[in-house]
C-alpha cells in the first residue's frame, strides 16, 4: 500500500459523506463561536472530543476486534449438580435445555413442596375454611 492508496481511502470514505462533512462542519463553527466569545480552551476541547469521539467510533467499528473481550476471562465456573441437571431436562422430549417444553414451568423436577414449613395457626385456619366450604356448598348436592 503506497500513499496514495491511504488518502484516496480517506477522501472516499470520510469526505464522501455528507452526513459527515455537515456535522465537522457544525463542530468546527461552533468550536470557532466559543473560541471568539468565550474562551480559547473550550474551543479546542469541542475541537479535540469531536476528533477523539471520531476516531474512537472508527476504532470500535471496524471489523476487526480492537480488544479482547475482558469480561469473559473473568467469568465464574458454573457448579452444576444434579439437581440444576433435573431442572434443564424436558420431561416432554428428554433434551437438555428445551426451549419448546419450558423445562423450568416442571413442577415435579423443582419440588417447590419440599421444606416448605407451614405454623400450626396458618394450617387450623386454612382446615376450618375449607371445613366451612365443604359443609355449605358440597353436602348441600347430596341431601
Amino acid at each position: 500500500m503506497d500513499g496514495n492508496e491511504g488518502v484516496s481511502v480517506w477522501k472516499n470514505c470520510v469526505f464522501g459523506e455528507r452526513c459527515f462533512i455537515i456535522v465537522s462542519s457544525i463542530v468546527i463553527l461552533i468550536s470557532v463561536l466559543f473560541i471568539v466569545l468565550v474562551d480559547c480552551m473550550s474551543g479546542v476541547s469541542i475541537c479535540i472530543c469531536y476528533i477523539a469521539g471520531c476516531f474512537g467510533a472508527h476504532i470500535l467499528l471496524r471489523k476487526g476486534d480492537p480488544l479482547p473481550n475482558v469480561i469473559m476471562t473473568f467469568k465464574r465456573p458454573k457448579n452444576e449438580n444434579l439437581n440444576s441437571k433435573l431442572r434443564t431436562v424436558c420431561s416432554r422430549c428428554g433434551v437438555i435445555e428445551c426451549k419448546r417444553h419450558r423445562p423450568e414451568l416442571n413442577v415435579y423436577t423443582s419440588k417447590p413442596w419440599m421444606n416448605l414449613k407451614v405454623p400450626k395457626e396458618v394450617d387450623q385456619a386454612f382446615e376450618e375454611i375449607l371445613n366451612l366450604v365443604i359443609e355449605k356448598h358440597i353436602y348441600s348436592w347430596y341431601r
